[in-house]
């Protein structure tokens, strides 16, 4: 897998996006910021599944470790009585004793193996919860999770601009730290794992150490914005955190590009908002997405990032063509 560079980080790009985000709670209507906010959350699921598949693991079972967050920091509330601002940070810390726990059991399994011990995992978190009333609620969930308080602003939790700019700071925050260790020895040593696992052994890397290491953050990250949406919508059932969200993460992945760090940005953000309008149609919806995924996966396996790309090998083989027909005219 090569990791390419993407126009998306270069510093006017940059500055012209989060000035643009910094004004959209003020024209936007409540519809488009709640749209905004999901697509945070889903932007931080798919960077954070892509964090996984930087080192060559494919997960079925990333949408445990948001529902890990999510229950976590409910419980917290409801049961210990525990403020959002300690509950969230704590939520996280639950998902990296849990990752490692799992990531030290599992991780020596490779390819589709591990891929179906995480969807096992999920579907077994999901029962649990399902089926235990006392404390998960049963499949009714959890509901009246307490809003956060804000010193001087006690409606903060009702308004959707305070939720907007968090989820706003959450994302940049979890993005930056998440480039910063891709481009980071660390990250580099995951690209070699990815590639060529037993070279990376010869070179002393401890590939499984990488591995569970690797695993816990992009578990823990995933977990704060699982946590994150449990506070903002009040109530989570089960199902929000069954398998199908992480065939959604997955198509989010595919359409954006898996070797770009900008893939997950770009898929989940334009599929995120697209989707919006298909929010009723139910089964109607995850076939449009399925489709989608079979079309990129047949004629576009980089995704939209390796587009230009693509377009630019292209007119170059035109050009040749064109020199070659020219000389043998």
């Amino acid at each position: 897998m090569i990791l390419s560079k993407s126009n998306l980080f270069k510093p006017t790009s940059l500055i012209i996006i989060l000035l643009f985000l910094l004004t959209v709670p003020f024209w936007a209507g409540n519809y488009m910021i709640h749209a905004a906010i999901m697509t945070f959350l889903m932007v931080i699921y798919s960077a954070t599944w892509r964090q996984l598949f930087a080192a060559g693991e494919f997960s079925f079972g990333h949408n445990a470790w948001i529902g890990v967050g999510a229950y976590a920091a409910s419980l917290l509330s409801l049961k210990m009585g525990l403020s959002f601002w300690l509950a969230l940070p704590i939520a996280g810390i639950v998902a990296i004793v849990g990752a490692l726990i799992f990531g030290y059991a599992t991780l020596k399994v490779r390819g589709i193996y591990w891929a179906i011990l995480t969807w096992a995992f999920g579907e077994v978190l999901v029962a649990v919860y399902t089926n235990f009333s006392s404390p998960f609620g049963g499949a009714g969930g959890l509901s009246s999770i307490p809003r956060p308080y804000v010193p001087f602003f006690p409606e903060a939790g009702e308004s959707k601009i305070f939720w907007y700019f968090l989820g706003l700071a959450m994302v940049l925050i979890i993005l930056v730290a998440l480039y910063a260790l891709e481009k980071s020895r660390f990250g580099r040593n995951l690209v070699l794992i990815c590639e060529a696992e037993n070279l990376a052994r010869s070179l002393g890397i401890d590939v499984l150490r990488y591995k569970v290491i690797n695993f816990t953050i992009a578990s823990f990250f995933a977990a704060i914005a699982g946590a994150f949406y449990a506070y903002y919508v009040t109530a989570i059932s089960p199902l929000v955190f069954n398998v199908m969200l992480c065939f959604l993460i997955v198509i989010y992945v595919a359409v954006g590009g898996r070797g770009n760090y900008a893939g997950p940005i770009i898929g989940a953000t334009l599929l995120t908002m697209g989707t919006q309008a298909l929010i009723g149609a139910g089964f109607y919806r995850t076939m449009i997405l399925g489709v989608i995924l079979i079309a990129f996966q047949l004629f576009l396996p980089t995704g939209l990032t390796g587009l230009p790309q693509l377009i630019k090998i292209w007119l170059q083989r035109r050009r040749l063509k064109g020199v070659a027909d020219e000389s043998s005219a």
